[in-house]
């Protein structure tokens, strides 16, 4: 390894064994594993990861739970070690993980602390130095006297982090604990890592959630995604790319909400839930015969939506919206050829095997003409069969593959369009507001057809401040007359609190029975902090009382706020003043 670099990383994998129960775990431990009920399944938590940390960089590492951040460091700490690749160190590596690894319960915080210290090399000297630095930094006074097991979780963090930051490394390993405890020791914490980092010359990597974080301490960063890089460059273009792709999943969300918010099929506790695309792929071959599949993608429209690497890191992880199921199924351990990663169904003389796969929307699925595409290849005369469906209503019964060769073919296989027929899904007419939120009314007009724009109009249910809302919906009439509309558009915070009323002038109009009118009230610059809120909306004859009204739809369609900076987030809304001095 170059004299420049503190780390190097060459195609590391790391594979965890899943064990069905204790006594199999037992047996794998003694190299009796061959005699357990169920075999050990393989997880890959990272694969194929290549990397090379300069001496004197700060990295910042991100992604969302579950993307391997944590056992990539855990790697370059050498707390575990790689199942595959070659991984090397240069320099004392200081890693700060949860708080209190490796402090004894029973010792108190100053034994705890020179056990810690003599442990990373300090002689005495130093070590009495480091001790009185802590306990100043700390502020933990008598309790150092104490064993740490009556320690608050704020007590420890703050003592494990002024230990693992008391001497200056060579790699500093920081791991989601910067700026634990109460504010006031976070802001210590934050000055203390800004001297470490910037003064000491220490080539650091962090990983964080915090993005401010990864901004403040880190010049580069990394972002990963289901157990590989997703990008690598300078801090902030990665960090504005990955915030740019959770916002896109939170927009996802919260449009799948209000669809099934307005939709008549859904029940109220089950704004929350997702639908799920079930696929059942069974080999039917002669013994010994075999399928491999490398890769399945759910089209809508002709755009793929949904993207599983089979055989690929992390591919039965729960955590992600396309996951194969090991319950139940007949899959292979992961396997790879030719560069190209896959799980076998093997036949046998007993039965078919069987592959089970998911695929959770985020939220509703969105009407459209969907396909599942499914890459393979046979070993030996078979038929794949495919059977689908979603939230259990079959739409798929029965299909067969086209008979293929040991060459890696593509099936496309149509799904249906989802709409009114199938009964699971939004309606090809924009839904209506259950009769769960629409209060008792005159009846001679209705809301139908509610929609949140931006300024483009384009839906959307995540907003920036200062960002245009329209918010528009049909006014329908259910008898012919002359109306004096008066519209009302009440906002308030998901917990509850009332914001506002938004309350149009009369707006004249004649209506024959089936016709309608759209009606548009806009919010020209959102005044409001970072949180979730709803609209409810009324429509009501001259004056807004019960007495007038038409219909009223209560908290109907919710939006998120996200993006102020940290003086305004917490605000209800901004109100705008002018100052002046006398």
């Amino acid at each position: 390894m170059s004299d420049d670099l503190a780390v190097r990383l060459r195609k590391i994998s790391k594979m965890y064994k899943v064990f069905a129960d204790r006594r199999a775990r037992l047996l794998d431990a003694v190299g009796l594993g061959r005699f357990a009920r169920e075999p050990a399944r393989e997880f890959w938590s990272l694969r194929d990861i290549d990397l090379s940390v300069p001496r004197g960089a700060r990295i910042g590492i991100i992604g969302r739970n579950g993307a391997g951040k944590s056992s990539l460091l855990k790697l370059i700490s050498g707390s575990i070690a790689p199942t595959e690749g070659e991984i090397s160190v240069r320099g004392q590596v200081q890693a700060l993980f949860d708080a209190g690894t490796g402090f004894h319960p029973e010792f108190t915080g100053y034994e705890n602390i020179r056990a810690s210290l003599t442990y990373q090399g300090l002689d005495s000297p130093r070590i009495e130095a480091a001790v009185e630095d802590i306990a100043e930094f700390t502020e933990l006074g008598k309790f150092l006297n104490q064993a740490i097991k009556t320690y608050s979780s704020g007590m420890m963090a703050r003592l494990a982090f002024a230990t693992a930051t008391s001497v200056s490394p060579d790699i500093l390993i920081v791991d989601e604990i910067l700026g634990a405890g109460d504010a006031y020791f976070a802001s210590k914490s934050t000055e203390r890592m800004r001297r470490l980092v910037e003064d000491s010359g220490a080539t650091v990597l962090l990983v964080s959630h915090s993005v401010e974080q990864i901004l403040l301490y880190c010049d580069d960063c990394i972002w990963l995604e289901r157990g590989r890089v997703v990008r690598q460059g300078r801090a902030l273009e990665v960090v504005n790319a990955y915030q740019s792709f959770i916002q896109d999943l939170e927009e996802r969300r919260l449009r799948a909400k209000n669809r099934r918010r307005l939709s008549t099929r859904t029940e109220v506790a089950d704004f929350e839930t997702n639908d799920c695309f079930e696929i059942q792929l069974q080999w039917r071959g002669e013994p010994g015969s075999s399928c491999a599949i490398s890769e399945l993608r759910l089209v809508k429209d002709g755009v793929t939506v949904e993207e599983l690497k089979v055989g690929d890191v992390q591919d039965s992880s729960i955590e992600h919206s396309a996951a194969i199921v090991l319950a139940g199924s007949n899959w292979s351990e992961p396997r790879k050829s030719g560069g190209v990663f896959f799980r076998t169904l093997d036949a046998d003389a007993q039965a078919a095997a069987l592959g089970r796969v998911t695929f959770r929307m985020t939220g509703t699925a969105e009407e459209g003409d969907y396909a599942l595409a499914i890459k393979y290849r046979a070993q030996r005369r078979g038929t794949l069969v495919l059977k689908a469906a979603l939230n259990a209503a079959s739409l798929v019964s029965q299909a067969e593959a086209p008979e293929w060769g040991d060459e890696w073919a593509e099936w496309s296989q149509p799904l249906g369009h989802l709409g009114d027929a199938t009964g699971q899904f939004a309606p090809r007419s924009s839904p209506e507001p259950k009769e769960t939120f629409r209060w008792a009314s005159e009846g001679s007009l209705t809301i139908a057809q509610i929609k949140l724009m931006g300024r483009d109009e384009t839906s959307r249910a995540l907003f920036h401040p200062g960002d245009s809302l329209r918010l528009s919906f049909d006014v329908r009439a259910n008898r012919d007359g002359d109306f004096q509309l008066v519209s009302g558009a009440s906002l308030y915070r998901m917990d509850g609190i009332f914001l506002c009323n938004l309350i149009s002038e009369p707006m004249p109009m004649t209506l024959k029975v089936g016709e309608s009118r759209r009606l548009t009230v806009e919010i020209p610059s959102l005044p409001m902090g970072d949180g979730s809120y709803v609209f409810s909306l009324s429509i009501f004859e001259k004056a807004v009382t019960g007495e007038s009204r038409y219909d009223l739809v209560s908290r109907c369609i919710e939006f998120k706020v996200t993006g102020n900076d940290q003086l305004h987030a917490g605000v209800v809304f901004h109100q705008p003043a002018n100052w002046s001095v006398a």
